[in-house]
């Protein structure tokens, strides 16, 4: 197995980025990413609350060298409610705002979803900031596969309320709106840049089944960035402001 694995555990750890990766040292294939993966969340021994989903649309994946999406587990501490406030977080976060479907029952490894098919394991929607803090210093460059055995870059996942109406609402046409210290940053809708949550979710179920580890019920599921994501650290208040289905809070 690659040394990344301890260079990662100890990035997690201490909160030290790592600076350089040698070509040798990288994941050389998705299976070798995601395994490591597994070998950090086997050593973190934290229930798992859920998955987040990274690069949801093609442009970005592509971007990363990717041919496709990628998962990565969201531990049970690391679940906030919203107004939320992380007293320890270090560095710079990059948070998304972002729909995450909460599953009613176990799915199982032979089961195929698609985007229409796989709303009926969705117990409940909630608007979300999803967190994010690769342990790399340079996380651009070293590529998506070492993205993906850094558990997908994700520490955390802040929940909103949620949202009652879901089956009547097209999740793609909700306006979102990012404020950092009051001062607004982005905003926009799923459907401008192409995102289908449900998709996105029907890609995971499908992934993870594949893998041998299907979704299960009470986990939840963060489709994917509605908006262009924005960056915060220490003494930020960040909302995402999503209209009738309220605001999500994060105070650094």
């Amino acid at each position: 197995m690659s040394p990344l694995i301890d260079r990662l555990i100890a990035a997690r750890r201490t909160g030290d980025l790592i600076a350089d990766v040698p070509p040798d040292d990288k994941p050389a294939t998705l299976d070798d990413a995601y395994q490591i993966a597994d070998r950090l969340a086997m050593q973190s021994n934290e229930a798992v609350a859920g998955w987040k989903i990274g690069a949801s649309i093609p442009r970005a994946w592509e971007r990363l060298g990717l041919r496709e999406p990628f998962g990565g587990r969201i531990f049970a501490p690391t679940v906030y409610r919203s107004p939320a406030a992380l007293t320890d977080a270090r560095g710079t976060l990059t948070i998304g705002a972002e729909f995450a479907p909460r599953l009613a029952r176990d799915l199982h490894a032979e089961e195929t979803f698609t985007a229409e098919s796989v709303r009926s394991v969705v117990e409940m929607i909630y608007p979300v900031l999803e967190l994010n803090r690769p342990s790399f210093a340079a996380p651009m460059e070293v590529g998506g596969l070492s993205l993906i055995a850094d558990n997908g870059v994700n520490i955390g996942l802040v929940l909103g309320a949620p949202i009652p109406v879901w089956r009547q609402v097209d999740l793609a046409d909700v306006h979102v709106m990012f404020r950092v210290n009051g001062v607004e940053k982005t905003s926009g809708r799923a459907a401008d840049i192409g995102l289908n949550p449900y998709e996105a979710l029907a890609w995971l179920s499908n992934d993870r089944a594949r893998r041998g580890d299907p979704l299960r019920a009470g986990q939840w599921v963060s489709t994917g960035d509605v908006i262009f994501n924005i960056e915060a650290s220490a003494g930020d208040h960040v909302q995402a402001d999503f209209g009738r289905f309220g605001i999500v809070e994060l105070r650094l």
